[in-house]
């Protein structure tokens, strides 16, 4: 469900805190980005891009089978809204990694940033849409 108490954030990103650039509060107040969250402190944040794009940022506390069943919930509402996620993940978080290609998502080649080598994968709308459809008939 989207969400946007400053408390939940914090709360689901606190081993991650403090990220260089990024001010949860300020996040938050910009009505196009998107926070979604379960009833367990797992948080899913979608930067606005521009009209239909999106960054998307997990934080799960959930590993596994309920990390995978979770990202396709907050997957399905958030493309109720967005037609392309892209996403970067630090090279050697190689679970994280292995979760987007998992559940759709494509990899567009390792990105060299300031924090390093990072893998960026991105997911359609049609793309997610066509997989989820797949699963249904199996």
């Amino acid at each position: 469900m989207r969400t946007s108490d400053l408390n939940v954030l914090i709360e689901a990103m606190d081993p991650f805190l403090p990220l260089e650039g990024f001010h949860p509060a300020e996040w938050l107040k910009r009505e196009e980005n998107i926070a979604l969250t379960d009833s367990d402190g797992s948080c899913a944040l979608f930067e606005y891009v521009k009209p239909g794009i999106y960054y998307g940022h997990y934080f799960f506390r959930k590993r596994g089978r309920e990390a995978v069943k979770l990202s396709h919930e907050f997957l399905n509402e958030i493309f109720e809204t967005a037609r392309i996620v892209v996403g970067l993940t630090p090279v050697e978080k190689k679970a994280a990694r292995w979760m987007s290609r998992h559940v759709g998502f494509k990899s567009q080649g390792i990105v060299d940033t300031d924090m390093g080598e990072h893998e960026m994968f991105m997911l359609t709308k049609e793309e997610y849409n066509g997989l989820h459809l797949r699963r249904q008939e199996v």
